[in-house]
C-alpha cells in the first residue's frame, strides 16, 4: 500500500481527508510543524501532500531542509493550498504539483494516484 503524508494545519479537512484516502492508501496526517523533518523520515512516505503556509513555516522551508538533511530524498511533493499564485508557487518551489483549495475529494484521490502512477 503506498503511503502518503499530509501537512496541514486544518484539523477538520486532515481528519477527512485521513478517513476518505486510508481505504486506499496509508495515511500519516499531521498539522504539527515540530520536527517536521523527522516525522517524514520516519514515515517514509511515497507521496508528500503540503499545505503551502503552515504557522510561521512553508512548503519551500521544507523542501529545502529536506534535501540539505537528506540528499537522497526524492519523493512527489504536492501543494495543497488555497493561495492565489499556487501554481507558480509549486514551479518555484520544485514541487512535482498542486491542488487547489477546495477541491473534490476524487479529485484529490486521483491526481494522487495520477503522481504515484498507480
Amino acid at each position: 500500500m503506498k503511503k502518503i503524508f499530509i501537512l496541514d494545519d486544518n484539523e477538520e479537512l486532515l481528519e477527512i481527508l485521513t478517513r476518505l484516502l486510508s481505504k486506499e492508501f496509508d495515511v500519516f496526517a499531521s498539522s504539527d510543524t515540530d520536527n517536521i523533518i523527522l516525522q517524514i523520515t520516519s514515515f517514509n512516505p511515497d507521496i508528500l501532500v503540503l499545505d503551502h503556509s503552515i504557522g510561521e513555516i512553508n512548503s519551500a522551508d521544507i523542501i529545502h531542509r529536506l534535501k540539505l538533511q537528506h540528499a537522497g530524498f526524492a519523493k512527489p511533493v504536492v501543494l495543497f493550498s488555497a493561495h492565489a499564485q499556487l501554481p507558480q508557487i509549486a514551479s518555484a518551489v520544485g514541487a512535482d504539483g498542486y491542488i487547489d483549495k477546495p477541491s473534490d475529494i476524487a479529485y484529490i484521490r486521483n491526481y494522487i494516484r495520477k503522481v504515484l502512477a498507480v
